[in-house]
């Protein structure tokens, strides 16, 4: 046998990889992006851009004439009684988790309160109203 011959390289086991990396990334992507129920947000010149990795996201969609609203925590309809218990939940495993409360900018403060309400009760340490960046950016 020749000195200089050279063994195959299997690539089997890196395409395996690869291809459950790939899946893997499209599944984090899909669960970020339920987490953003598509609303026009209020309009804000100042504060972060950036949520923070441990977030806690509320999603306030007013109902069909202004009355009653329908409350999204983790692709679930919890309703406004939903938040809290949801919430000591998450603060058990999590107890810096931030909240972050998203409804639309017609939404009168009356529908947002409840939410606010209840973090407030289940003691999170902070929570934030969710805007656009007056120049069309989250």
């Amino acid at each position: 046998m020749p000195e200089d011959s050279v063994a195959p390289v299997n690539a089997t086991p890196l395409i395996d990889v690869v291809l459950c990396m790939i899946v893997f990334f499209l599944i984090v992507g899909r669960l970020a992006e339920t987490q953003r129920t598509p609303m026009r947000l209020p309009e804000s010149s100042v504060g972060s851009a950036q949520m923070p990795p441990d977030s806690f996201v509320v999603n306030i969609i007013p109902g069909e004439g202004g009355v009653g609203a329908q409350v999204i925590v983790n692709n679930a309809d919890v309703g406004f009684e939903g938040i809290e218990p949801a919430l000591r939940e998450r603060l058990e495993r999590q107890p810096n988790v931030v909240v972050q409360i998203r409804a639309p900018r017609d939404a009168p403060y009356g529908l947002i309160e409840p939410a606010l309400e209840a973090c407030a009760k289940a003691g999170a340490p902070e929570f934030r109203l969710a805007t656009e960046r007056a120049g069309g950016g989250l």
